[in-house]
């Protein structure tokens, strides 16, 4: 699970670099780097390192399946069938800084639905694993990061027009 989450963590930066050069005629560059520390160092170093004013950190990133709720239906030997409904959600973090300030926090928690299956109790109800569905973790990433590039490309501009 912690290799899945390192590959969304990199396909992130990727998408969100991605989603910001369509829009906007800044250079952007991915940093491989990890900001480990709450000092405010690591930041004023890669702005230096990179020659540039801004920055978007990812602090927290986290995909998970849902149960969003279930269905019980009686079938014609009085039995009870029961149909658990999940969602995928994406819930990211996305610090922007403007000259080693925060300039904006979006918290972007995103789902869709994902799968109905049958279950023998609405409560014990397992969902999907989130390794063995990989490939709709990063659909679930890729959408995330379009949502706040197009709020951070609005902020941007924004302050271009300042």
């Amino acid at each position: 699970k912690q290799e899945l989450f390192a590959e969304l963590a990199d396909s992130l930066k990727q998408y969100l670099r991605s989603e910001m050069e369509r829009f906007t005629s800044l250079e952007t560059v991915v940093a491989k780097e990890l900001m480990n520390d709450s000092t405010g160092h690591a930041l004023n170093s890669l702005l230096q390192q990179y020659n540039c004013t801004r920055a978007v950190v990812i602090t927290k990133l986290n995909v998970y399946f849902e149960q969003t709720g279930v269905e019980v239906t009686k079938n014609d030997d009085r039995s009870k069938s029961r149909e658990a409904s999940y969602d995928i959600c994406s819930d990211v973090q996305y610090i922007y800084y403007k000259n080693e300030t925060i300039a904006g926090v979006f918290d972007k928690l995103k789902c869709y639905f994902f799968t109905k299956r049958a279950v023998a109790s609405g409560i014990l109800a397992a969902g999907p694993d989130i390794v063995g569905k990989s490939k709709y973790a990063f659909f679930a990433i890729r959408q995330n990061a379009a949502i706040v590039a197009d709020e951070i490309i609005y902020k941007l501009k924004k302050e271009e027009a300042q």
